[in-house]
């Protein structure tokens, strides 16, 4: 449950909340976005049989006394935190502070139990979310009036692509980079980037007036293709990345398994993936194993209008299904987690044609890794 995400992009069903005297009741904070912040966390790791400290960063919120946040409908949504097997970080804002939260489920007929936590120092400590049991389906993290110092409510923790960039090296393609590719080309790396549109459509769409711009530069890295597509010969590629395209495939066993025909040896897929539990897709449930092999069976690489039915149901309920497919319109397909993509690739990663994987993911983060190589 990513839940700074949601904040940003103003998800009805997530409040940040002041308790306010002179009204006696909860009003709204107009500007939550006011409240992010970030904050380093640093752990003991080993290299071997040698110690180092590894930095990470933190992004949460800092609330004051007599703030809340509000999930609504989470025990629907967000079935593991309603198991309780959610986990939240948080820390006082108070070096010498003691702090108290609060979490609890709400419904219609009250609140259960809150259960506590309590926080002392700069240190980030973990608080388990309870479970919502039979009536709970509003969690609310609460900050008491009296419950000292304000806190860092540490919703997750960043994932540092450099990982995934540093195993792109050689001669490789970045697919649907947009006008902002994120593997460059330098010394060790020959890139090129693979889009359905001309760099000449790109600079039409994000013109002057737009927040992203096409650099001039790069159109000489840029060539006309698909996913399914790819200007390449088989086993030319070093390695092949995409950032936030997997989801929008229908059958990617067949996309992957075709990807390693263009790598060679040792080459890798390094792909970034949204978690559909961390960002707008949580609606949606995880796609499963029998509709991914079914696809793979069929072979064919075209969304259907079966995937358009579900995606419109909840995007744009009031809209043809028949008339989105015909316009074109790029939908998230498929719908992932780091656990479901590890149950994945665990069975079918060497019927698709590579030796090993990893995949890497943090809690409540909006997305993940993955890391195939031939």
């Amino acid at each position: 449950m990513n839940l700074v995400e949601l904040i940003i992009k103003r998800d009805p069903h997530v409040r940040v909340e002041q308790w306010s005297p002179e009204s006696g009741s909860w009003e709204v904070v107009a500007q939550p976005k006011a409240l992010l912040a970030k904050v380093s966390e640093w752990n003991l790791g080993l290299s071997g049989v040698f110690p180092f400290f590894q930095r990470w960063t933190v992004r949460g919120l800092l609330l004051r006394p007599s703030m809340r946040v509000v999930v609504k409908q989470a025990r629907l949504y967000w079935p593991a935190f309603a198991r309780g097997d959610g986990i939240f970080k948080f820390r006082s804002a108070n070096r010498w502070g003691t702090s108290r939260v609060e979490i609890s489920w709400h419904a219609d007929s009250g609140r259960s139990s809150p259960h506590i936590g309590i926080v002392a120092g700069r240190r980030l400590a973990e608080v388990s979310v309870p479970a919502a049991g039979e009536d709970g389906s509003d969690l609310v993290i609460r900050l008491p009036e009296n419950g000292g110092p304000s806190v860092f409510f540490g919703v997750h923790r960043l994932l540092k692509r450099k990982v995934l960039y540093s195993r792109c090296r050689g001669a490789g393609v970045e697919i649907g980079p947009g006008p902002a590719p994120q593997i460059l080309p330098g010394a060790r790396t020959a890139v090129r980037y693979v889009e359905q549109a001309t760099p000449e459509a790109w600079q039409e769409l994000y013109g002057k007036d737009r927040k992203l711009r096409v650099d001039s530069s790069a159109w000489q890295h840029y060539v006309m293709g698909n996913a399914d597509a790819i200007p390449a010969g088989p086993e030319s590629l070093d390695f092949i990345f995409s950032s936030h395209v997997v989801e929008h495939l229908a059958n990617p066993l067949g996309h992957l398994a075709y990807w390693a025909t263009l790598l060679k040896a040792g080459g890798v897929v390094a792909a970034v993936i949204p978690d559909h539990t961390g960002c707008k897709d949580y609606v949606f449930s995880a796609s499963t194993m029998d509709e991914l092999e079914r696809e793979y069976r069929l072979g064919s690489m075209p969304p259907t209008l079966s995937h358009y039915g579900r995606w419109a149901r909840h995007r744009a309920p009031n809209t043809d299904p028949q008339e989105i497919l015909d316009s074109g319109r790029s939908i998230h397909v498929h719908f992932y987690t780091p656990e479901s993509m590890e149950r994945i690739l665990e069975k079918m990663h060497g019927k698709l044609g590579f030796r090993r994987f990893t995949v890497t993911g943090e809690h409540n983060h909006k997305d993940f890794f993955i890391l195939l190589e031939k």
